[in-house]
């Protein structure tokens, strides 16, 4: 498709795109297993191996990166060092069954999604859950279906997270002097299609939601409405970052190839005419 470049393919449904300053790239393969990254030369080195599920990667204001899964972890150098598990959290009706997308805010927070399953196996009662140290934590509010994104506004007010099923966004106050930060809002993306999953904010305060088995990125003003859809290569897009030195492009990650099915999960770069926002790293 005209307006995206190809940057690498092969691999299972890719997730947590993380921009460094060097306009290196690391990303998931979800399903495989395996945190990879994208140096700016185009080679990929494996820098977290076997590990899976690894929904949302961050990096940390001390070197390495955050990264989810069974737990979330933080890996400098190859070295893993727990930071938070399910037995960190109080005891829900139905039992962690892992990590998801994760970000942090201006203040090292550690924002994640909590997978929870029922008897029967499908996600019920999960969460977003805020992580202030190691092995420290607190629900942020439940009732979420199946937890995906996370985003902070360029001015760090605001927290956005994406719940998939319900089409739904809460927009969280990271301003309110409360110890735990409220759900200000919330505003629907039916008006694009898919489920909203990865997100990204630009400079200008839009959001950037990558639409599962929506076959498009979308961005969304800050009051919810939607401003564009952008077609992508994929049917199944399921996250976006910006990156490079001044934020100008976007990498889009998938679960498929629609125009070579065989490429399998990819990693596209594209221009949408806005650079993005900054990044926060986690101090936790």
């Amino acid at each position: 498709m005209d307006g995206f470049t190809l940057l690498a393919s092969g691999y299972g449904p890719i997730e947590g795109p993380c921009a460094d300053d060097d306009g290196g790239l690391y990303f998931s393969d979800v399903d495989n297993g395996g945190v990879h990254y994208l140096r700016p030369d185009g080679l990929i080195d494996l820098v977290v191996p076997k590990r899976k599920g690894v929904g949302g990667i961050c990096l940390h204001a001390d070197g390495g990166i955050v990264v989810a899964g069974r737990d979330v972890s933080r890996v400098v150098d190859g070295r893993s060092e727990v930071l938070f598990t399910r037995d960190d959290l109080p005891a829900g009706t139905n039992p962690v069954s892992g990590f998801n997308d994760l970000g942090a805010d201006a203040r090292g927070r550690v924002f994640v999604g909590v997978g929870r399953r029922n008897a029967d196996g499908l996600l019920e009662g999960s969460e977003l859950a805020m992580v202030t140290s190691a092995h420290l934590g607190d629900v942020v509010y439940s009732g979420v279906v199946l937890p995906n994104g996370v985003a902070v506004s360029p001015d760090g007010r605001w927290l956005y997270h994406a719940d998939t099923d319900p089409r739904m966004i809460a927009v969280i106050d990271l301003a309110d002097p409360a110890p735990i930060p409220p759900v200000a809002r919330r505003f629907s993306t039916e008006a694009a299609p898919g489920g909203p999953d990865g997100m990204a904010c630009d400079e200008e305060g839009g959001l950037w939601i990558a639409l599962h088995e929506g076959g498009c990125i979308a961005r969304f003003t800050p009051d919810g409405v939607l401003d564009r859809t952008v077609a992508v290569p994929a049917n199944d897009p399921l996250n976006v970052c910006f990156v490079g030195p001044d934020l100008a492009d976007l990498m889009v990650v998938t679960q498929d190839n629609a125009e070579q099915p065989e490429l399998g999960g990819c990693v596209f770069r594209t221009s949408v005419g806005v650079r993005g926002t900054e990044v926060h790293r986690a101090t936790i």
